[in-house]
């Protein structure tokens, strides 16, 4: 329970964390999130492959949905790539 000077509301959250790593240079995690205020699961998955000594690829598919009605609120999937340069 959140009180505030002029209100109080109760938010329920539930979450889910995996993480599993194939070898060791792939690596995934996953995070999902459901708040029963605004109805919402937020989903939050990544995977890692380390190509070098800190120097890594990542791929990150984010997307939130409202649970009422199913309609997608964010959808996106990003690509980063870093290299270490020794100098």
């Amino acid at each position: 329970m959140v009180d505030l000077p002029r209100d109080s509301f109760d938010a329920d959250v539930g979450f889910v964390r995996m993480r599993y790593s194939w070898s060791t240079a792939l690596f995934g995690s996953a995070f999902v999130q459901y708040n029963a205020q605004t109805k919402q699961l937020v989903t939050n998955a990544r995977i890692n492959l380390r190509y070098a000594p800190m120097s890594d690829v990542f791929l990150v598919y984010t997307e939130r949905r409202n649970q009422g009605d199913g309609i997608t609120n964010e959808r996106s999937v990003a690509l980063k790539a870093t290299k270490l340069f020794a100098f």
